[in-house]
């Protein structure tokens, strides 16, 4: 479960500038596929520091977000409530989309109860005007791309 969610909850970051686009971020309709034939349906809902605006516009600087992911579906099975977990994301990323994440993953809501400690390598990271993204990450030797929508509000 936790390679699931360090690939699809779009959890991404950025090197260090002063500036932030910082507030609420929605990565919301998030579709995953993985190279090793899996799907997943999931949101990440965060407040804090993204390098991106849900615009297209890139700032640089470093990711640091508290939120909450949700699993919606796995392989087309549908999870009603959603699964969910607290997830604190930190990590960069340069201007042509590549870097790593640390990502510490709760088992409850309210962040306190540590469940996992992880890394992700960032391979790819693109996001267009309207705030329609994709994510290329790789995690224990499986390729995840996952596309969905950014938006930012401070």
């Amino acid at each position: 479960m936790k390679r699931l969610i360090f690939a699809s909850a779009l959890f991404l970051a950025s090197s260090g500038l002063i500036m932030a686009y910082s507030g609420n971020h929605s990565f919301l309709n998030a579709n995953t596929s993985t190279s090793n034939g899996h799907t997943y349906t999931s949101d990440y809902v965060a407040t804090g520091a993204f390098p991106y605006n849900g615009s297209g516009n890139y700032d640089g600087s470093k990711v640091n977000l508290v939120g909450t992911y949700s699993l919606y579906s796995t392989d087309g099975t549908a999870y009603d409530p959603p699964i969910q977990y607290c997830v604190k994301t930190t990590g960069s990323i340069n201007r042509r989309g590549t870097g790593k994440l640390t990502q510490k993953i709760y088992s409850d809501l309210s962040c306190s109860i540590l469940r996992d400690t992880d890394s992700l390598t960032v391979k790819k990271y693109t996001e267009d005007v309207s705030g329609n993204f994709t994510l290329v990450t790789d995690a224990y030797g499986v390729t995840y791309t996952t596309t969905g929508n950014h938006s930012y509000g401070q």
